[in-house]
């Protein structure tokens, strides 16, 4: 039945065997990766690319080559030595980041620092290291570090625009949540080979709050090889955990980098209002809500994470005219809802070459945005939707392996009037359903491998074209579907979005 599947997916799966065998061997294989990193803690800290190459799954998703960690630059140069420090009020930073978001959980923020109110740690002009934090919690407030191993923040740090932090290897940063500590940046952070995590403590104040790094305004994140545990809380993107916030108003520092780390038991990760931000080899564990945002994040690159453990929502949201954006090479085990949102004016998304295992959900969901890709994927067994497509015009589905769902593989539903959506080269087995549409104008299918998807091809309003797929189970010859009929060997032009779209 599979015997096509590697040329089909471009040679994705050329160590595994052929047919249902094939299959078989990737599900037992995708099983024993999530087993050991449910099991092994040791394992949490190996590269994806470690990982699979144990498993013997290495040729899933294409090798990722590493860049290099730049400091983010705005023109001028900073002042040099390091940054001036004074207590200040942090209301001002607060409303500034607000002007950008909104004032969604500030009053926690404020709330949970007490008696004390809202003073901060204040930074400006030059370089921030741990060291200059301890010293001036040292001037501050005495006995901080309480004998963790760990330097323990218990006062909230802001970081003026002309100022970068930089925290390197073996820096182990402690932010207490019982003294409502956070870091706040407007300026450049670099963080490389660091360890950042909440404390367990709850506290006093608001039980709610939960310490979170932030880098607003015109700033930027360069972090990689590093380690953030529990970070964030709320429903606001400014305090999700680790975010990148730009300020419309702000001259940027430049695009943000987020590699080769450890996110484990945070709100999300998210980046918002900058182009061209890479998100790259990290690894997300027990998200507490999506662990992936990007949002007004135009040309964004996330490609090779893996996303693990307890996930209560979708791991990826591209929102918000997030345009040409590249999802590639992922692995997403388990989770709830779609693996992957693209959403909201979000166009020219290409989503590719990604693993979708086992999700108590749907793979791959377009909402309301146009000329969006999905090509080379592999969904196996999700319990809604492989791929659905809603009210998001000229689509393409391309060389895409669906198998063993409890919904349909493919949904089309909410298209515009004369709308085609490119069904092409996939192999379709073992679903509840093949194709199920509602509204969804014209659906052009060549190529597609549907034998081992019998009896149940198609649902909805284009059901009574069963019986022109039945004809056609090996996709020789090209298909045209409407709600009203079918029509073979019809020619499809290029997309005007991804052109042949392989």
């Amino acid at each position: 039945m599979l015997a096509g599947m590697a040329l089909a997916l471009s040679g994705a799966l050329p160590a595994l065997g052929a047919g249902q065998q094939e299959l078989a061997e990737l599900r037992t294989r995708l099983e024993a990766l999530d087993h050991m990193l449910r099991t092994e803690p040791e394992a949490r800290s190996w590269s994806l690319d470690e990982l699979l190459s144990r498993h013997k799954l290495q040729a899933l998703v294409p090798q990722q080559a590493a860049g290099a960690l730049e400091a983010p630059r705005r023109p001028g140069a900073l002042p040099q030595g390091p940054a001036g420090v004074a207590l200040e009020d942090f209301r001002v930073a607060l409303t500034l980041m607000s002007q950008a978001q909104d004032g969604a959980d500030n009053a926690d923020v404020l709330m949970a620092q007490g008696e004390r109110g809202a003073q901060a740690l204040s930074f400006r002009g030059g370089t921030v290291t741990l060291a200059d934090i301890r010293a001036a919690q040292s001037r501050f407030a005495p006995g901080a570090d309480g004998g963790t191993g760990a330097a323990l923040l218990r006062r909230p740090v802001v970081l003026w625009e002309d100022t970068e932090l930089r925290l390197g290897p073996g820096d182990r940063v402690a932010l207490s949540r019982e003294d409502g500590a956070f870091i706040l940046s407007f300026g450049r952070v670099s963080i490389e080979g660091a360890a950042l995590a909440a404390t367990e403590t709850p506290n006093p104040h608001n039980s709610d709050f939960m310490p979170f790094l932030t880098v607003a305004g015109g700033g930027a994140l360069r972090m990689r090889g590093a380690t953030v545990q529990g970070l964030g809380f709320g429903k606001s993107e400014k305090f999700a955990g680790v975010s990148v916030l730009t300020h419309p108003f702000m001259p940027p520092v430049g695009p943000s980098r987020v590699e080769d780390s450890h996110f484990d038991s945070i709100v999300t990760l998210v980046v918002s209002g900058t182009a061209g931000a890479v998100v790259r080899n990290n690894r997300f564990h027990d998200v507490r809500d999506n662990a992936l945002r990007l949002t007004r994040a135009p040309g964004a690159a996330v490609t090779h994470n893996l996303f693990y453990g307890g996930a209560p929502t979708n791991a990826i949201r591209l929102l918000d005219r997030s345009d040409d954006a590249v999802i590639a090479g992922n692995i997403f085990l388990r989770g709830e809802r779609a693996g992957i949102l693209v959403r909201d004016g979000s166009d020219g998304a290409e989503v590719t070459d990604n693993v979708i295992w086992r999700r108590n959900g749907g793979g791959i969901k377009f909402l309301r945005a146009g000329c969006g890709l999905a090509a080379r994927n592999i969904l196996l067994d999700g319990r809604q939707k492989g791929i659905e497509i809603r009210e998001s015009p000229r689509a393409t589905l391309s060389r895409n392996l669906i198998g063993g769902g409890r919904s349909s593989a493919i949904w089309i539903s909410g298209q515009p009037e004369g709308t085609i959506t490119r069904i092409f080269d996939n192999i379709v087995t073992g679903n509840s359903i093949g194709l199920a549409t509602a509204t969804a104008a014209r659906v052009w299918m060549a190529g597609n491998d549907l034998t081992g998807q019998l009896p149940r091809l198609v649902d909805g309003d284009m059901v009574l074209q069963n019986a022109a797929l039945i004809g056609n189970l090996d996709g020789q010859r090209a298909l045209e579907l409407t709600a009203s009929g079918a029509a073979f060997e019809t020619e499809m032009t290029s997309s005007t979005c991804h052109g042949g779209a392989s």
